[in-house]
């Protein structure tokens, strides 16, 4: 499995890295939206994207998130955000986001990354 992912802080970007590069995975993670979004058009070749919703702010990220689906519109994208937003969260779910987790202040949600994208991709390849 592929993973395209966007982070914005780069402590929790190398934990990442760990969590998903792990046997046959691949993570390539990005720490801006254009890196993100010429990555995705240069190598379209991703089982999912995870990005760090709030990159750099909740509207521009939404921004992103809806060019991400015209580069990689068979791609299913995770969402991460701060508990604070997760209101916010209804507006991507709404236009395609298949899925989201809370950012936790420990950190401890990086634990379940992993397993909630594969998770995802299955979903996804099930409904297709």
């Amino acid at each position: 499995m592929r993973v395209l992912v966007v982070w914005d802080d780069p402590e929790q970007a190398d934990t990442i890295s760990l969590f998903l590069n792990v046997e046959h995975d691949e993570a390539v993670i990005t720490n801006s939206t254009g890196e993100l979004l010429e990555v995705a058009e240069k190598d379209g070749n991703f089982d999912a994207v995870l990005m760090s919703v709030g990159i750099p702010d909740m509207d521009d990220s939404y921004e992103i998130f809806r060019q991400i689906r015209k580069l990689l519109p068979e791609v299913p994208v995770v969402g991460a955000c701060q508990p604070a937003d997760v209101y916010r969260m209804a507006k991507f779910l709404s236009q395609g986001m298949r899925n989201y987790m809370l950012r936790d202040p420990g950190g401890d949600f990086v634990f379940l990354l992993h397993a909630t994208i594969i998770n995802t991709v299955e979903a996804v390849r099930a409904e297709r």
